[in-house]
């Protein structure tokens, strides 16, 4: 009779999130949970803070696993905080990134598009991959901030210089260059 009251009164204890139960050790905290200090019996097993897990018994000390970037938890029981799956995708408004501009993976602030790929710029949700570049074809090049895919061109080098070729017509002044039946638009810069 008193083991069935003491698995009773353990049972009610971790059901509101502290405490420990059958299958973690006496010096654990159960799924859920966590405590600081290394007596579980004067600082009971507390629900993980917001926007972390514990998907299994950890040792008393032993902190929440942060969830992964872009994700929130939501609720205030250890149910809430057992699992990563606990950890949903939080509602973000969405932004919008200038031509030559894009959102990088788990950012909320637009990055000018680096080399050798082009951004059209639009508007983005954040999310856990960039969205908004894309990367010019192999042996392509492109320079900072290119915002289209016209920008992805070859690069020459002749002497000292460096040709950078496009099929794209330029509106400023352009070197022009004809390579079989193709005609290429380009620019001549120091090395």
């Amino acid at each position: 009779m008193k083991k069935i009251f003491i698995a009773i009164v353990a049972c009610m204890i971790c059901n509101v999130g502290w405490g420990v139960n059958w299958v973690c050790e006496i010096d654990q905290c159960n799924k859920g949970t966590w405590a600081l200090d290394d007596n579980p019996y004067n600082n009971p097993c507390m629900v993980c803070p917001a926007n972390t897990y514990q998907d299994g018994c950890v040792y008393v000390g032993e902190e929440c696993t942060p969830c992964p970037a872009g994700t929130v938890t939501i609720g205030d029981t250890a149910a809430d905080h057992d699992s990563i799956d606990d950890c949903i995708p939080m509602e973000t408004e969405e932004i919008s990134c200038n031509p030559g501009y894009y959102l990088p993976a788990n950012s909320q602030q637009c990055t000018q598009c680096p080399k050798n790929s082009y951004c059209p710029g639009g508007t983005f949700t954040p999310t856990t991959t960039d969205s908004g570049i894309t990367q010019c074809p192999d042996n392509m090049y492109s320079p900072l901030g290119s915002d289209s895919a016209d920008d992805c061109g070859r690069i020459l080098h002749i002497g000292e210089y460096i040709l950078y070729l496009r099929t794209a017509k330029l509106t400023v002044p352009s070197l022009n260059v004809q390579i079989g039946n193709a005609i290429y638009y380009g620019d001549m810069f120091p090395a």
